[in-house]
């Protein structure tokens, strides 16, 4: 009896351990199981805000718009509405519900640090909009747009262009975003077309080369020569002014006596050539020269780094006097 009570009271301390024990094992299995089912809703709402985000990302509009620009790139803001061809705008309205719905415009032309759009409270007159039809806009429907007063400048102020006439050099991005007329929402998917903008190069010297000598035994006929310009506009009319200066006195900057004096001899060519003869006023023997050439463009299409202006070169006319040097034959003791 006694030893059985014994037994029991070795026995109960076991059982309620391993009761402990199972009861902490299944306390562990439901956390742990909690512990992924958290995870699992966190993942859940994750892809669900992802997804989320990326269906407003890709909102779709009901008008898309495509800029087509016709090369070659005018300078001037207003030549891409005054040239025929230049610019059109091709607007497909995908909403076949729409009817006669009022829109207006808006410019945005973006690139090498510059962005210029327009002005959020420019005044336009509605434009009238038809589901399940494809409109094209031209450039001259858009003049307003180009105006430099109805733009904002970011990057390259108004009063650099209006003195410089144009945009600075680069690659740009030019397109055109429709608005609800009345609530001003964007209503479009735009597609930009590329505008790449730069100056010609200005005519590059080569004969005489610069500081040397004309013989004018072997040379008294003298046929100046330079590498012509190519403007991307084929209707650029390019000739070329060529421009002699005497220095006086040696040694001063060829520069300043093309800025500042009157050649002594000037002439236009359409050719990348003149030739120097003798009818016209004699180089003097011994003088040094400077010239350059500018290239216009009769047209006023093409524009022209450094104003088309070329480089000053100088040559000297006559061989320079070599001062002779003793010559020691023989030495006497």
């Amino acid at each position: 009896m006694h030893f059985a009570l014994r037994f029991l009271l070795f026995i109960a301390p076991l059982r309620l351990r391993a009761s402990a024990v199972n009861i902490i094992s299944h306390i562990s299995s439901l956390t742990a199981h909690l512990s992924q089912t958290r995870l699992r809703v966190s993942a859940v709402m994750l892809f669900l805000i992802i997804s989320l985000s990326s269906m407003i990302a890709q909102t779709t509009y009901p008008i898309r718009t495509y800029t087509v620009l016709n090369p070659p790139m005018p300078y001037s803001l207003s030549a891409f509405a005054s040239e025929p061809g230049r610019m059109q705008l091709n607007v497909v309205v995908d909403d076949v519900a729409l009817d006669q719905y009022p829109v207006k415009f808006s410019l945005h032309i973006q690139g090498n640090g510059v962005h210029l759009y327009t002005k959020p409270d420019l005044q336009q007159q509605p434009y009238m909009l038809d589901g399940g039809l494809t409109e094209t806009v031209t450039g001259l429907d858009l003049e307003p747009l180009f105006n430099p007063n109805n733009l904002i400048f970011e990057g390259y102020s108004r009063n650099e262009y209006q003195r410089n006439g144009r945009l600075p050099e680069g690659v740009y991005r030019i397109w055109v975003d429709i608005h609800d007329y009345y609530r001003g929402m964007k209503v479009s998917q735009s597609f930009p077309g590329m505008a790449m903008i730069y100056l010609t190069r200005a005519p590059r010297l080569s004969f005489p080369l610069n500081k040397t000598e004309v013989n004018p035994q072997t040379e008294p006929n003298i046929r100046f020569s330079w590498m012509g310009t190519l403007p991307t506009d084929p209707e650029a009319d390019v000739y070329y002014r060529f421009s002699l200066w005497e220095i006086m006195p040696t040694g001063r900057d060829p520069y300043e006596v093309a800025r500042v004096s009157q050649p002594i001899f000037s002439d236009e060519s359409n050719d990348p050539n003149f030739l120097y003869d003798m009818g016209m006023p004699p180089l003097i023997d011994g003088m040094s020269y400077a010239w350059q050439v500018r290239a216009v463009d009769r047209e006023s299409r093409a524009r022209f780094q450094n104003e088309g202006f070329s480089e000053v070169n100088v040559f000297r006319y006559g061989l320079s006097c070599v001062t002779p040097q003793p010559r020691i034959n023989s030495v006497a003791y």
